[in-house]
């Protein structure tokens, strides 16, 4: 089993960095030792994976915690967030923060339409072409940086195809990645059940 760490961490904490050792994994339960840099405040704490969950979260707060971030794993397919994506050139990796759709890797299932587009995508393309397990599959490319205008621009030829988790077919594609104000980051899309 996967357990990913993402330790969620005051502003007051940042300033106090912490050191970790992962120091064993049984039985779906990691024993993590963290303290201060300087070996002060050292503790043991015993992070267990929850079956109902992707992921288990660990709080650097009150002494170490495990805290709930995401619904159960059965009850939600697609998550609109900020990322790290890693971009590769010939230079090091460049982890770049981007805003964006990930979906839920339990069993949810995307596919990335450049071709047929979303008035004509039906119920048959849907069972004809293959599905990507990828988390960032729908991602962030849907849009990109118009340096004209100093905005996002759509890619109206990019539409996706759901799979979810009951076998239920949703196309979509977004409208807008701004609101009625003008604040970026709020993705509007229209979706269709197939």
């Amino acid at each position: 089993m996967d357990l990913t760490f993402h330790s969620v961490v005051s502003s007051a904490q940042l300033l106090a960095k912490q050191k970790i050792i992962f120091k064993g994994l049984n039985n779906n339960k990691y024993e993590i030792k963290y303290a201060n840099l300087d070996g002060s405040a050292s503790n043991v704490f015993v992070v267990e994976k929850d079956e109902l969950y992707n992921f288990t979260f660990f709080s650097f707060n009150n002494n170490g915690e495990v805290v709930t971030v995401e619904p159960p794993k059965t009850d939600w397919d697609l998550q609109f967030t900020q990322y790290s994506h890693i971009f590769y050139d010939n230079q090091q990796p460049l982890f770049y923060l981007v805003t964006g759709v990930l979906h839920n890797h339990h069993s949810t299932l995307t596919f990335r339409d450049t071709t047929i587009g979303f008035e004509k995508f039906d119920f048959d393309d849907a069972l004809s072409v293959t599905y990507f397990k990828d988390l960032n599959t729908i991602g962030y490319d849907w849009k990109s940086w118009n340096y004209s205008s100093g905005q996002y621009s759509l890619k109206p030829e990019i539409n996706y195809v759901v799979k979810t988790q009951d076998n239920i077919y949703y196309k979509m594609h977004f409208i807008d990645f701004y609101n009625s104000s003008g604040e970026k980051g709020t993705p509007n899309f229209e979706f269709q059940k197939l």
